[in-house]
């Protein structure tokens, strides 16, 4: 869904943990974020069931690769 970035030359991504439709997403590209904080939510294709995506790490969003949908 994303990367982030909390030191020069460091960063982690941010995915989903099962193939699903995008629900909503919360932040953009140059939100700071703590780390455990909600970026997406998820809507599972095989349980319908919803789960969302949180931040490995604190820092500022970088980029933002998914969308809603």
């Amino acid at each position: 869904l994303g990367r982030l970035a909390f030191a020069p030359g460091a960063d982690a991504s941010a995915k989903a943990r099962y193939p699903g439709k995008i629900l909503s997403m919360a932040r953009n590209v140059g939100d700071t974020v703590k780390a455990g904080e909600g970026l997406a939510r998820i809507e599972s294709n095989e349980s319908l069931q919803t789960y969302t995506v949180s931040a490995p790490i604190g820092g500022v969003i970088v980029e933002r690769t998914g969308s809603v949908g």
